[in-house]
């Protein structure tokens, strides 16, 4: 894994055994952050990356000066994974926690400036969760909510509340929304 652009630009880590994982390719991870220079305040940003991983986005925002990112996965081996790199680069802007993603979307009260999901292609319950998101104050009213997905659900992410665009990069999709006015 790398981290493709910003000040971390280059570093590298390496991923545990025993972690089944599908890391955003760096082609898809690099169009989807030209996307999002335009739409994020990065120094002024708070983030989350969901279903975080390899910590990869999560990573990668940190890289782009992100005031905030937090990491939540409900593997303990990726977030121990994620701790120790963010011990290891210093980064002290940045938290790893071990949860449910639907059980995070409704307790947690902090909204996000960027929220990024991740979900496993066969989970078909985070079709709901751009919407819970978004209906529980989760995202700022200036601030986009990312879901990748893979092409079974393109069909379906237009009809999802507060949904934009969805841009396509091989078998990797990302569908951006909004708070609605």
């Amino acid at each position: 894994m790398r981290i493709i652009a910003g000040a971390l630009k280059g570093r590298t880590w390496t991923l545990p055994k025993g972690l089944d994982l599908r890391p955003t390719t760096d082609r898809a991870k690099e169009s989807l952050f030209n996307v999002l220079q335009a739409q994020v305040d990065w120094p002024l940003a708070t983030c989350l990356d969901a279903f975080s991983g390899t910590g990869s986005i999560g990573f990668e925002m940190l890289s782009r000066g992100a005031k905030e990112v937090h990491f939540l996965d409900k593997n303990p081996k990726s977030i121990q994974h994620i701790q120790k790199q963010l011990a290891a680069w210093k980064m002290e802007n940045a938290q790893a926690v071990q949860g449910d993603v639907f059980e995070f979307a409704h307790r947690q009260k902090k909204p996000y400036d960027l929220v990024f999901l991740d979900p496993p292609y066969t989970l078909s319950e985070a079709l709901e969760l751009p919407e819970r998101f978004i209906q529980n104050g989760l995202l700022k009213p200036e601030g986009v909510l990312v879901l990748e997905h893979g092409p079974d659900w393109a069909a379906q992410t237009p009809s999802i509340a507060g949904w934009q665009s969805t841009k396509k990069y091989g078998h990797v999709h990302f569908s951006y929304f909004r708070v609605e006015n």
